[in-house]
């Protein structure tokens, strides 16, 4: 539908065009009878030009036969040969442009005969002057200074003809004049009526800008809009895709017939595939069609397929996953379902298929089997194991442990190390921890622990670093066995560690012994071991 102000703008367009037509119409025969002599002046001005031309070409080829006619050198008759190549199309133009003119016509054949004659006579000059050769006689200077004179009566003759039209083109030049001021007039005339059309125009657009305007507007913010969220979703599909593309986790789309739709190559790395290749294949089928044990796992048994039946999402945090080579390996994964949303508000959304996230376990049961065997090994050893942090607080410990100290497993985490110790070697915790911080080897060494009970106890003691994945200490571990005391350097003697407190000088220098690092305390611990031999 064509707006309102549209409509107006084309009516009026219209009705100036009307107008225009009929004035057109009514000037129609003024405008036939002046085509003609609107353009008579230029006519008449290279009628002149042509005119001129060849009564300076007369000028030349005289000119050149004079020079010849006296010397008898070729080259003098350059003029001539310019002259004749110019009079020549000269003459063809001027009978052109002379066609229905018979006065004219009659001129110029006058012109044409005159010429000729001229012609004649200096070829039969030339013809004598060559004859005489480079040293003609006194009778035949003579005789070429007759034809001289009688060559230039026929060439003025030509002249005053060129003369006798260029008078009359400059007298009809004149009468034009009048015609071409009224055809000037007429165009002038119909300039100023075209004008008043595009003013009475403008002034219909200037009142309809304003609407034009903010149709206009409004339709370019839309687009711009429209441009903008195109942007901006493209943008997201691309960040999207980055994400989906970098992940270590496998991610897979599914319709609701469980064939795929979509898989990032960390997905189809792990099961084997190319990503290309997984297109439209059924999963089921292809990766989850058997159970670890080799048993079938049927459609309707599988957590994916049932999720695409009743859209309940689902996590599986021990499973298997079959790869194109028929062999299987350990994933956890979730199942999502995906909506389609319905064009119109009222209506409900559809399931439209699922996403199923997966990441391949087998370094985790790995390590999950390693810590098993390690727990066992510790759980059932006659050593009282525990585990602590780098500040000395416990945070684990075995069966031995709660049987040698006799504090209960929760009893005993969170507590300090330096509660197994007697208050006499309180220090000896905090010294043998800062020995693990910095990376030192301890070596088993003989000392006594206290129970809960208050009993002491004489043990055998190793401690080892503990290091995180990136291979840094993060904690201890010690190891401690119930032994008889026996006397430093007796043979069989283990070493043992004597805590020794260094009083600190004015000064701050110790008086024995190593100071802390930056002398934050006021007593420096020494340690001194004594190994039996």
């Amino acid at each position: 539908m064509i707006p309102t102000h549209v409509r107006k703008i084309w009516l009026m367009a219209l009705a100036l065009l009307a107008l225009w037509c009929l004035l057109s119409w009514l000037l129609l025969g003024r405008l036939s009878d002046l085509e003609g002599q609107q353009g008579a002046p230029a006519r008449n001005q290279i009628a002149l030009g042509r005119l001129s031309d060849a009564l300076e070409a007369l000028g030349n080829m005289e000119q050149g036969n004079r020079a010849f006619l006296s010397s008898g050198r070729e080259r003098d008759r350059a003029p001539f040969y310019a002259g004749k190549y110019t009079i020549s199309p000269r003459y063809k133009s001027l009978a052109q442009f002379y066609g229905s003119d018979h006065q004219a016509q009659l001129k110029l054949k006058e012109f044409k005969v005159s010429l000729d004659r001229w012609f004649k006579l200096s070829n039969e000059a030339i013809a004598a002057r060559r004859q005489a050769g480079d040293d003609p006689s006194q009778a035949q200077l003579s005789a070429l200074a007759e034809g001289d004179a009688a060559r230039a009566r026929i060439l003025e003759g030509s002249r005053n003809v060129l003369r006798q039209l260029s008078a009359a083109l400059t007298a009809r030049a004149q009468d034009s004049r009048g015609q071409q001021d009224a055809a000037q007039s007429l165009v002038q005339a119909m300039i100023g009526f075209g004008a008043f059309g595009i003013v009475a125009l403008s002034l219909l657009l200037a009142r309809q800008s304003h609407k034009i305007n903010e149709s206009s507007e409004s339709v370019r913010r839309e687009i711009e809009s429209r441009r903008r969220a195109e942007r901006e979703r493209q943008m997201l599909a691309d960040h999207n895709e980055q994400i989906l593309n970098s992940t270590t986790e496998g991610i897979v789309g599914l319709n609701v017939k469980g064939r795929v739709t979509f898989a990032n190559p960390a997905a189809a790395s792990m099961l084997g595939w190319e990503v290309a290749e997984l297109m439209g294949k059924p999963w089921h089928d292809i990766a989850q069609h058997s159970r670890g044990d080799n048993t079938r796992l049927d459609k309707d048994a599988s957590p994916v397929m049932s999720t695409l039946r009743d859209a309940n999402p689902r996590r599986i945090s021990d499973d298997v996953f079959w790869k194109r080579t028929g062999r299987t390996f350990p994933v956890e994964y979730a199942v999502s379902p995906l909506w389609e949303m319905s064009a119109r508000e009222n209506e409900d959304k559809q399931l439209s298929g699922a996403t199923l996230t997966f990441r391949d376990i087998t370094e985790r049961k790995r390590s999950e089997i390693a810590l098993l065997r390690l727990a066992s090994v510790v759980e059932s050893s006659k050593d009282a194991i525990l585990s602590h942090l780098l500040d000395g607080t416990i945070v684990s410990c075995n069966a031995s442990a709660v049987r040698m100290y006799g504090y209960s497993a929760r009893e005993m985490e969170g507590k300090s190390l330096a509660v197994l110790l007697p208050p006499s070697r309180a220090d000896e915790a905090m010294l043998l921890v800062e020995h693990i911080a910095r990376g030192d080897h301890i070596e088993p060494y003989q000392t006594t622990l206290v129970t809960k009970n208050g009993e002491r106890v004489d043990v055998a003691i190793t401690f080892y670093p503990v290091l995180d994945a990136r291979g840094n200490i993060m904690g201890a571990s010690s190891n401690a066995r119930p032994v008889r005391r026996a006397a430093p350097g007796a043979p069989g003697s283990l070493p043992t560690f004597e805590v020794l407190r260094v009083a600190t000088p004015a000064n701050g220098a110790p008086a024995g012994g190593r100071s802390e690092v930056g002398g934050a305390r006021q007593e420096a611990v020494a340690a001194a071991s004594t190994r039996g031999r």
